[in-house]
């Protein structure tokens, strides 16, 4: 009898022992899943603003790009416009490449004759 509690007694320490070795395994197992979590949501907060960026970048590229396709189909249409004369076109090339206010002028006779086409 002493015998046999002797033997439970071992094979409960043992079962013991073993699953400590298994509980400590575990929490090792944990903690990495843990810190791969971390690195995880740390990937995704980086892509995040990443996007914003580029969301960004690409919204001032199309505002640039609008305003030179604007420039550019005012100046092909004042190019084949057939009621402005060769004078008229030299005069205002000359007067749109002196200065910023001629632009300014430019972009406000490009609204007219969008508005107004004749």
């Amino acid at each position: 009898m002493i015998v046999r509690d002797l033997c439970a007694f071992v094979d409960a320490d043992e079962a013991l022992s073993k699953s400590g070795v298994a509980r400590a395994d575990l929490e090792l197992e944990m903690s990495k899943l843990r810190q791969e979590v971390s690195d995880l949501r740390d990937s995704l907060l980086k892509t995040q603003n990443l996007n914003e960026t580029l969301a960004q970048d690409k919204s001032e590229l199309n505002a640039v790009l609008m305003q030179v396709g604007q420039r550019y189909f005012f100046y092909i249409s004042f190019d084949t416009t057939a009621k402005i004369n060769d004078k008229s076109r030299r005069n205002f090339r000359a007067k749109s490449t002196t200065s910023l206010k001629t632009h300014c002028k430019v972009d406000e006779m490009a609204r007219n004759l969008e508005q107004n086409p004749t």
